[in-house]
């Protein structure tokens, strides 16, 4: 195809505003398209401005802090320094020895009371963020904001983030075939609420959920109305208020910012990496975890049915899952026990998947855009 500005080459480029198609930086800033050029570069003027201005916001905030910590009075680190700390710290090296330490239980079992009690205080105040940095998620990873795009670059880029996404499942049932009647407008508003539930789990098991698939699995269910118990939604505000409900009515921790958080990862899931020949890419990567996620938790659960472990003298053990997901939703897996209904919740994702790859269209759901 030519440049559509001089007609004598190849196109190379696709201008964002207009769309035209051009081959170089003359064409661009030629006279027949001087209305988007003139634009893009006032754009960048005002884009330099306000990065010159965040830069110095930046530098007064960091004098700030520094001011802060200066005018703190000094630690006694001496008290570091005793005999005490450094035979304690071997003595944990010694129990820890012949323990598996990505068998958290088994550490757990390892460690004084005294251990217990400031480890738990490090998680429940928030201390543990500072240890633990929260991953990245996937779906943060898109194209760079421009004006000037070079189409084959784009496709490049596109493909290194979507290696970065779960995988999709190659062989998923067409929609006729499932079924014969169009959905429900209701349907993507249910999807939004399976999202949200996806996003907090992510977030919550800070990218590793995989590696937990019993209790994500239950805590997924748990906090999604859609799945629990068959709700319908009719606007994205109304799909995210349920998950921070079910998260208050589980104890799981949530605050504005989680609901904030919620809202802006439904943007960029339903956004997609930014291109709009992959703009479901992203709804499909998160059905076809879940559905991972659920058939690893079914096998799971086959193999080793879910019990309270016992000590010798027959009470209940207190175990690192029991302190830290202490409540029935998790620590019995009561979403997992009725094994009817967590196969219907696999089938239902299942059938969002395939909506989702067949039937799925923007312009036929343009509603969810108001939120979005």
């Amino acid at each position: 195809m030519q440049c559509e500005i001089c007609q004598s080459q190849s196109f190379k480029y696709s201008c964002p505003r207009c769309n035209i198609k051009y081959c170089s930086l003359d064409c661009y800033r030629s006279e027949n398209h001087g209305q988007c050029s003139e634009a893009f570069y006032k754009e960048c003027v005002l884009d330099e401005l306000q990065h010159q201005k965040a830069n110095k916001d930046d530098t007064r905030k960091i004098l700030e802090m520094l001011q802060r910590i200066e005018d703190e009075p000094e630690q006694d680190f001496e008290s570091l320094d005793s005999d005490d700390d450094e035979s304690d710290v071997g003595d944990l090296e010694e129990r820890l020895a012949e323990v598996n330490l990505n068998n958290a239980d088994a550490v757990w079992d390892k460690l004084t009371d005294e251990e217990k009690q400031e480890f738990k205080s490090i998680v429940f105040n928030g201390e543990i963020d500072k240890i633990v940095q929260p991953v990245k998620p996937w779906w943060n990873n898109h194209l760079d904001e421009k004006l000037v795009r070079d189409i084959q670059e784009d496709e490049r880029k596109i493909t290194e983030i979507l290696k970065e996404c779960p995988k999709v499942f190659a062989n998923v049932k067409e929609f006729q075939k499932i079924s014969t009647k169009k959905p429900a407008a209701c349907i993507i508003y249910n999807i939004a609420n399976v999202i949200a539930a996806y996003t907090y789990i992510f977030r919550y098991y800070n990218g590793d959920h995989n590696s937990y698939d019993l209790e994500a699995s239950n805590n997924l269910i748990t906090i999604c109305e859609n799945l629990k118990s068959n709700a319908n939604f009719d606007s994205i505000s109304l799909a995210v208020d349920s998950v921070m409900m079910e998260c208050h009515n589980a104890n799981l921790f949530s605050d504005l910012s989680t609901k904030d958080a919620m809202h802006e990862d439904l943007k960029e899931i339903f956004n997609g990496p930014g291109s709009k020949s992959h703009e479901k890419s992203y709804i499909l990567s998160v059905l076809s975890d879940i559905i991972n996620l659920f058939k690893s938790a079914k096998q799971s659960y086959r193999q080793n049915n879910p019990k309270e472990k016992t000590s010798a003298e027959g009470g209940t053990k207190k175990t690192f899952s029991s302190e830290f997901f202490a409540n029935d939703a998790l620590g019995n897996f009561k979403q997992l026990e009725n094994q009817t209904h967590f196969t219907g919740c696999l089938k239902k994702i299942e059938f969002y998947l395939s909506f989702t790859k067949f039937c799925y269209n923007i312009k036929e759901w343009p509603v969810i855009w108001e939120m979005l």
